[in-house]
C-alpha cells in the first residue's frame, strides 16, 4: 500500500513541472514592449469581436501572437506629428444633433479605376486624453460612382461597433477593383469637437488611390454645408491639397540634410548638392505615399490589437497562477497524506505484530499447555497399567495421538492460515477433549441450538473457541481440586454462550475481576466477553459470551 502511494506520489510531482507553464509562468505582460506578422487588414476589428476572437487561442498561440506584432511594429514607420501651422482640412456645418447626414464628395478628372481610399482625422490635443481625432464620424460610408449616377455603390460602411475611435492614424478603406469619376463620404451619425462638443463631420484629407497615384489630389470637392465665417482657413480644396498632419518618419534609410547656399552659418557647411535629390529626409528614406499611410494604419492596427492579446495573456497567466497554487497545495497535501499513510501503516503494523506475538503465546500455551497435561496424566495411568498388557498398549496409543496433535498444534500456532483443516467438527473435538482432560472429574459437556451454526464460524473462530474450553478444563483439572463439573454451549443464529462450571476451591488467586490472564487473553483475541462468577456452594463458573458477527461467519 505504502509502495502504491509513493509511486502516485513521484507521478503526481513530475507532473506539475509539466504543467503549461510550469513553475515559471509569467505573471504580467509588459505593456510598452515592442510585437506581429503576416498579412495586415487595414479595415479595424470591432473591440468585443477581437477579445472573443482571442479567447479562443491558446497561451502559446497569444504568445506568438504578441512577438508577431512587436516584430512588425519594429518595421513599421511610427506615427510622427507635424509641426507649425498649416492645412487643416476642412469641415462641414456644426450643430447640436448628432443623428443627421453630412458629406463630402470629390470629383475626379474623369473615370479611375480606384483601389484604396484613405480618410486622413483632424487631430486635436485633449488636456486630459491627450491627442484625439477630432470631428471624425462614428457612422459612416463610402460611396463610388460615375457621371450620371447620383446614386452610386457604397463600397464600405462603418458603425460606433467597428471601434474605429479613438485613433490618429488614417484609416485605410480598401476597394474592389472599380472604376469611378467621383467618391463621396457620407456621415450618418457625427461625433463631437473636442473643444464645444457641437457635432460636426472634420477631416484633414482624403486620399484616393489608383495604384500608387493619388487621383484626388487638387481636385473640386463638394461638401453638403460649410461654416459661414471660417473663409479661406478651411476651405473644401484643403480636404485634397496633398497635406496631411504626419511628418515621414521612416524605419528604412540614412538621414540627409539639404544643400544650403554659401555664406550661411552651420554647424556642418560640407553638405553636397546631391542631397537635394537624393531621395532622402532628416529621418531617412522618403517612402511612397500610400506604403508609408498604409504602414502608419497597420501600426495603428496593431496598437490596437496589442492591449487586447496582452490582456488576454495575463488572464491566461492569471488562471495559470490559481492552477499552479492549486496544484502546490495539492502536492503539499499528498506529502503530507503519504507521510501519515507511513505512519498509519507502521501503527498498524506493529500492532499487527503485537497481536500475532500474543496469538503464538496464547496458542502455545493453551494448546501444547493442555496437551502435555494429558500427557502427563496418561503417562501416570500407563505407570499404574504396567501388569495390565492390553490396557498399557491403549494408554500408550493414546499417548502417540497425543503427541501427533501436539505436533499438529504447534504447526498451527507457526502458520495461523493452517486453521482451517483444525476442528471443522468442533462439537465432536470438544466432547473428545472433555473425555481426555476430564478423565477423573465427573461431569460432561452439554450443547443446545443449531450444530450448523457452529460449522458456519470461521476456522480461526472455532480454533479460539476451542482453545478457550480447552483451557477452562485444564484448569479445573491442574489447579481446582474439583470432583465434578459441568460445561453448557448454546449457540444461536447471532450469538455464542459457553458456561464451564467446576466444585473446586474457585478462583480466588486469579488478579482483578478473577478472571484468569490466559482465558482472559483469548477472550480478547476472540473478542468476546468473559466473567467469572463463584456460587455459594462453592467453585467457579467462567461464562463466555461471543457475539457472532457476519464477518466471523464462513463464507
Amino acid at each position: 500500500m505504502v509502495r502504491s502511494c509513493m509511486r502516485r506520489m513521484c507521478l503526481f510531482l513530475f507532473v506539475i513541472p509539466c504543467y503549461p507553464g510550469g513553475l515559471n509562468a509569467q505573471a504580467e505582460v509588459d505593456q510598452t514592449g515592442p510585437i506581429a506578422t503576416g498579412p495586415i487588414q487595414t479595415k479595424s476589428i470591432q473591440l468585443d469581436e477581437g477579445i472573443s476572437r482571442l479567447g479562443g487561442l491558446t497561451r502559446s498561440q497569444l504568445e506568438y501572437r504578441l512577438a508577431e506584432i512587436d516584430e512588425q511594429l519594429q518595421r513599421l514607420c511610427p506615427i510622427s506629428l507635424r509641426s507649425g501651422v498649416g492645412a487643416v482640412g476642412s469641415r462641414t456645418a456644426v450643430g447640436p444633433e448628432a443623428w443627421r447626414s453630412e458629406w463630402f464628395q470629390i470629383e475626379l478628372d474623369g473615370a479611375s479605376p480606384i483601389d484604396q481610399i484613405v480618410l486622413v482625422p483632424t487631430i486635436w490635443r485633449d488636456t486630459r486624453a491627450g491627442l484625439r481625432a477630432d470631428g471624425f464620424p462614428l457612422e459612416f460610408r463610402i460611396v463610388v460612382g460615375s457621371k450620371g449616377d447620383s446614386t452610386g455603390t457604397v463600397v464600405a460602411r462603418y458603425t460606433e461597433k467597428d471601434g474605429l475611435l479613438p485613433r490618429i492614424a488614417p484609416l485605410v478603406v480598401p476597394c474592389p477593383s472599380i472604376v469611378a469619376s467621383w467618391v463621396r463620404v457620407e456621415a450618418l451619425r457625427l461625433s463631437p469637437r473636442l473643444w464645444d462638443d457641437q457635432y460636426v463631420l472634420q477631416l484633414s484629407e482624403v486620399l484616393v488611390f489608383s495604384g500608387q497615384e493619388n487621383v484626388a489630389l487638387n481636385q473640386n470637392v463638394v461638401a453638403s454645408s460649410g461654416m459661414r465665417f471660417e473663409g479661406e482657413t478651411r476651405h473644401k480644396r484643403f480636404l485634397v491639397d496633398g497635406f496631411v498632419p504626419y511628418l515621414m518618419d521612416a524605419k528604412e534609410g540614412e538621414k540627409s540634410i539639404a544643400f544650403r547656399k554659401q555664406g550661411e552659418m552651420d554647424d556642418n557647411p560640407n553638405r553636397p548638392l546631391s542631397a537635394i535629390t537624393d531621395g532622402r529626409n532628416f529621418h531617412g528614406a522618403i517612402l511612397p505615399t500610400r506604403d508609408w499611410i498604409n504602414d502608419l494604419a497597420a501600426r495603428h492596427k496593431l496598437e490596437t490589437d496589442r492591449p487586447l492579446v496582452i490582456a488576454e495573456l495575463n488572464r491566461h497567466y492569471s488562471r495559470q497562477a490559481s492552477h499552479l497554487t492549486r496544484m502546490t497545495w495539492l502536492a503539499a497535501l499528498a506529502i503530507v497524506g503519504i507521510g501519515l499513510t507511513i505512519f498509519i501503516d507502521f501503527i498498524i503494523r506493529s500492532r499487527q505484530l503485537a497481536k500475532i506475538k500474543e496469538r503464538f503465546a496464547a496458542d502455545l500455551h493453551d494448546e501444547l499447555g493442555a496437551n502435555l497435561h494429558v500427557i502427563g496424566l496418561l503417562g501416570d495411568l500407563a505407570q499404574d497399567a504396567v501388569d495390565s498388557p492390553e490396557k498399557l498398549k491403549r494408554l500408550l496409543q493414546r499417548i502417540r495421538v497425543m503427541t501427533e496433535r501436539s505436533g499438529t498444534a504447534v504447526q498451527f500456532c507457526t502458520n495461523t492460515l493452517d486453521a482451517k483443516g483444525l476442528y471443522t467438527e468442533l462439537l465432536a473435538d470438544m466432547q473428545r477433549t472433555t473425555q481426555r482432560i476430564m478423565a477423573d472429574q465427573e461431569g460432561e459437556l452439554r450443547f443446545r441450538g443449531n450444530e450448523e451454526s457452529l460449522r458456519r464460524l470461521k476456522p480461526r473462530t472455532r480454533a479460539d473457541l476451542f482453545l478457550f474450553y480447552k483451557e477452562c478444563l485444564v484448569n479445573i483439572s491442574r489447579h481446582s481440586e474439583a470432583t465434578q463439573f459441568s460445561a453448557h454451549l448454546e449457540a444461536k443464529p447471532n450469538d455464542l454462550t459457553l458456561i464451564v462450571c467446576d466444585n473446586g476451591h474457585g478462583l480466588v488467586d486469579s488478579p482483578g475481576d478473577g478472571v484468569p490472564p490466559s482465558l482472559m487473553r483469548r477472550a480478547r483475541l476472540i473478542g468476546a466477553q468473559v466473567t467469572v462468577t463463584h456460587p455459594e456452594r462453592g467453585g467457579a463458573c467462567v461464562k463466555l459470551q461471543l457475539r457472532i458477527r457476519k464477518a466471523w461467519r464462513q463464507k
